[in-house]
């Protein structure tokens, strides 16, 4: 499923913590990993890493 905003880190991250919340975990690491590897942050980058490695 493509959205206008794929691309956009933040919008990765949502789109996984509600993935998370409903259960479909092995997808929502998917999108950690892919909104963390779009931020430009260091902190932010880290933060979704651990959320990835949390929810596996």
């Amino acid at each position: 499923m493509r959205f206008e905003h794929d691309g956009c880190e933040r919008f990765a991250a949502v789109r996984a913590q509600l993935l998370d919340l409903a259960g479909d975990h092995e997808t929502a690491v998917t999108h950690y990993r892919a909104a963390a590897e779009q931020t430009t942050s260091r902190s932010e980058r880290e933060y979704l890493l651990r959320q990835a490695h949390r929810t596996s």
